[in-house]
């Protein structure tokens, strides 16, 4: 079986042309051409000898995704991809375009195990390797190119539960962030959790500058378990620890998501207790009223509750926003991408 050049780190493809007689060094220049250039075949590789080119060429490759269908709105601002994987999987990927910067939302995962009760991810499949994860960001970037030669990616969030698959989730961001990789600004990407707290404690001790994003979502134990059943396993009570182990080892505030639905977690009541829960913890709250799920009986509350809400917390001294939607229209909001599109798959 050929080896897939893509998704190995610096250290590996330096093993692998040890291994084949040939310097360290063959592993930037590979590298550079892989992640900085686009190439998809070795033969592309021009500052490789001929005969190294044509070993490549019989042992390894360099994978790419297919885009099975692409959607974006009407202002064109928004674009959801759908990538077919080698096995036949699908996963998809959106592009926000801003004025000042350009953001991709990444999978992590072929669906997700974690069924929090609010969320269309689909079921969970398998994960995605690093190479899977690192070909989004290449494969809408070269797409982006083709539509806007001057811009470039400037922001990363995955999706899914990314600490589900740590290990190549932390291997694609090693990529994504290398100087021979993408050299994204590791600020500028989020890794989300819904609340994995000893995967929590370890990402605090990796040294990485990324941004942690960690779904609360609930002010309760008793309405976590029935919003996010991983609450069962990991109570507020751990899971907050965790937080403030991570804010003491890495010096960086940490980012909770708290979905607004109507009459279950929106109460301004709970803003308070929010407030009280997340006392002493250098954060930020972002606040995402609900986006409409098929097979769900949630309701997304008044903006005026919204607006009340985050007044409370701004009150108690906490930095809280309101997110911004894009990509409604598309079902391209985080908590449904890909659930559409295999609900219609299995009719």
């Amino acid at each position: 079986m050929k080896l897939n050049l893509k998704g190995l780190s610096r250290r590996e493809l330096e093993e692998f042309f040890l291994a084949l007689g040939e310097p360290k060094y063959r592993a930037s220049q590979t590298m550079r051409w892989i992640y900085k250039r686009g190439v998809t075949s070795s033969r592309e590789m021009t500052d490789l000898s001929k005969a190294l080119r044509a070993k490549l060429e019989e042992i390894a490759y360099i994978s790419r995704l297919k885009i099975k269908s692409k959607s974006e709105t009407p202002s064109k601002d928004t674009i959801k991809y759908l990538f077919e994987l080698e096995d036949g999987n699908t996963i998809e990927s959106v592009l926000l375009l801003y004025d000042r910067r350009t953001t991709i939302c990444i999978s992590s995962q072929v669906g997700c195990a974690y069924r929090c009760d609010f969320c269309a991810i689909g079921e969970f499949i398998r994960d995605l390797a690093a190479a899977e994860i690192v070909d989004q960001v290449l494969t809408i970037r070269d797409d982006l190119w083709e539509r806007e030669n001057n811009r470039t990616i400037s922001n990363i969030v995955l999706i899914g539960e990314c600490f589900a698959n740590y290990n190549n989730v932390l291997k694609a961001i090693r990529l994504l962030i290398a100087e021979e990789g993408l050299h994204i600004g590791a600020r500028h990407i989020i890794v989300p959790t819904c609340g994995l707290a000893p995967q929590i404690r370890r990402f605090a001790r990796e040294g990485l500058q990324v941004r942690l994003a960690v779904s609360l979502n609930a002010t309760s134990d008793r309405l976590r378990d029935v919003l996010m059943p991983i609450n069962k396993r990991y109570p507020l009570g751990m899971l907050l620890e965790a937080c403030r182990y991570y804010v003491r080892r890495t010096g960086r505030r940490i980012t909770l998501e708290y979905n607004l639905i109507s009459e279950v977690n929106d109460e301004l009541g709970q803003a308070h207790r929010l407030a009280d829960l997340l006392e002493g913890i250098p954060c930020n709250i972002n606040l995402i009223p609900f986006n409409s799920v098929e097979g769900t009986d949630y309701e997304r509350p008044s903006r005026n509750r919204v607006y009340k809400f985050q007044q409370i917390l701004k009150e108690r001294g906490f930095e809280a926003v309101i997110r911004a939607e894009r990509g409604v229209g598309l079902n391209a909001v985080c908590e449904q991408l890909r659930g559409k599109y295999e609900r219609k798959a299995r009719r």
